[in-house]
């Protein structure tokens, strides 16, 4: 299977509104009723708003409109205090691009996608941590300069990462969970084997990454982090090769834990888009597709 070349820079030494209703009756409560509904309809709107343009672009790049229509309906819907007359309206539209014609693409590879378990929007949600209160950590990252592995076990492009790094305490004493979620780019290195190990790289291969992973860390935080706990922490190069020397990576989890912590992931999974059909699926639960 592959894996990705900065994963290992952060497993270290790795052996995871509810409306306040009142029975008050009067014209205050009417208009807090009146607010309410609208602030769900509002929100609702938006959604649909998102929905309608991922399907306008479905004929352009079938399997990202589709896996990000599916995230905007799995995070906003599930999350959101919708009646259940607008949730069915948003599951409808959830259904009407799995009715565009298999010629698009849409359904053979989004569906490769799902079948190995990944849907990042999903796999990725808070709630899967059951932490304990807020997070002890909410920070964002950029990352420069690091580089992906494929199949063949070479390194093949060079990325680019916007991350979140969020942390919670766990009910179990000394454990935490970790929620960790990318968006960036990758370009392909020419001449490199392709990720999917069928072809080689021309170096014109790019486009958007999406993922992430959820971890479970057991050790002791660090009285004064090296890092702050809420925020930006900065922009990092880590000046990566294709050797796979990463001489500017750090390492998140020593910015807040002692060393001697243990680090497990629970799922990991990265989806790359680089045009038309052309897909990539890396995931603790399997691999599908190429970028070429």
């Amino acid at each position: 299977m592959a894996h990705r070349g900065h994963h290992a820079h952060e497993s270290g030494n790795l052996a995871r509104k509810q409306f306040d209703g009142s029975n008050q009756i009067g014209n205050r409560v009417v208009r807090q009723d009146v607010a309410a509904d609208r602030t769900v309809f509002r929100h609702a709107g938006g959604i649909v708003h998102r929905v309608h343009r991922l399907v306008a672009r479905i004929e352009q790049d079938a399997v990202h409109a589709h896996l990000e229509l599916l995230d905007v309906l799995y995070v906003e819907v599930e999350g959101a205090e919708l009646e259940p007359a607008v949730r069915a309206m948003m599951v409808v539209i959830a259904v009407v691009p799995a009715a565009v014609p298999a010629g698009t693409g849409m359904i053979e590879v989004g569906k490769k996608a799902r079948d190995i378990g990944l849907h990042p929007g999903r796999n990725l949600a808070a709630g899967n941590c059951n932490g304990v209160g807020e997070p002890v950590v909410s920070v964002t990252q950029g990352i420069q300069n690091t580089v992906d592995s494929g199949e063949a076990g070479n390194y093949w492009a060079f990325d680019d990462f916007n991350r979140t790094i969020q942390l919670w305490r766990t009910s179990e004493e000394g454990t935490y969970c970790a929620v960790v979620k990318y968006t960036g780019n990758f370009k392909g290195a020419e001449g490199e084997t392709s990720p999917g190990n069928t072809g080689v790289l021309e170096g014109r291969e790019r486009g958007p990454i999406q993922g992430g992973y959820l971890a479970v860390i057991a050790g002791t935080l660090l009285d004064e982090p090296l890092w702050k706990t809420r925020g930006s922490v900065g922009v990092v190069d880590y000046a990566c090769d294709l050797d796979g020397n990463c001489p500017g990576a750090i390492n998140w989890v020593t910015q807040y834990f002692e060393n001697d912590y243990v680090f497990q992931y629970n799922w990991w999974g990265w989806i790359y888009r680089a045009g038309g059909n052309k897909t990539w699926v890396n995931s603790s639960n399997g691999n599908s597709g190429d970028v070429i």
